[in-house]
């Protein structure tokens, strides 16, 4: 009799096992049917610029200007830092540094990759605003999970702040703010790369900040930072 109990009570949590993974599966499937690109931070801090003539008042060689700049954009958001020590760290590296080391820590894929190359051609090919319709065609096709969904959210939203406040992936700056520059493959990839490195699960970002809403528009400072400094983003 205990025989058949215990192999009835086994079909039963077999049963309801497979029935929960099944109901997670299709909540899952559910979430992703529902993926849409959302602008709203954006919208609300396009026009929230910083002062780059502090940024350019900073006379020190290289690593040591880097730390001051992230610095300085950490100190425009209170009294506690936003951007942590991978925010700066990855602030030192080159585009083809910076993709050796996302992948080695794991937070790149072989798919950021394809996705960032073909970004970035697209930008170069057509024009921004194609180039980011094709990624986020491009990203939803892929049926991601919905944390690498809001991954590249994030990301497109970096992009149209930077883009809009610098015109980095037009021809030259128009807006006045920032540094005259044009655009070069090798700055363009390394933006990219910079951008998704720092958004990345709020990798850019110290665990739980005192103003969470913050940390978004800093890795945007960050990385129009980083565009300025590089001297690949001039021709």
């Amino acid at each position: 009799m205990k025989k058949y109990i215990i192999i009835i009570l086994t079909v039963i949590i077999t049963l309801n096992t497979f029935s929960c993974s099944n109901d997670e599966i299709k909540k899952e499937d559910q979430l992703s049917l529902n993926q849409k690109f959302d602008y709203t931070f954006f919208e609300y801090n396009k026009n929230t610029f910083m002062d780059m003539n502090v940024l350019k008042s900073i006379k020190a060689d290289k690593k040591i200007k880097n730390t001051a700049i992230l610095d300085y954009i950490n100190t425009l958001f209170g009294e506690e830092p936003v951007l942590n020590e991978f925010a700066y760290e990855y602030f030192n590296y080159n585009s083809d540094e910076m993709r050796e080391k996302a992948l080695k820590d794991g937070v790149f894929t072989n798919i950021d990759i394809q996705l960032m190359d073909s970004f970035v051609s697209d930008i170069e090919n057509n024009t921004f605003d194609i180039a980011l319709s094709n990624l986020e065609s491009n990203v939803i096709n892929l049926h991601l999970s919905n944390d690498d969904f809001y991954k590249y959210n994030a990301f497109t939203n970096e992009m149209k702040l930077v883009n809009y406040q610098t015109d980095l992936f037009t021809s030259t700056f128009a807006k006045g703010t920032y540094q005259n520059k044009s655009l070069s493959w090798a700055c363009a990839i390394a933006v990219a790369n910079y951008t998704l490195s720092t958004v990345a699960v709020g990798a850019g970002c110290v665990p739980e900040p005192a103003a969470p809403l913050a940390c978004p528009l800093a890795v945007g400072y960050a990385v129009i930072a980083y565009a300025n400094m590089l001297e690949t983003c001039t021709r």
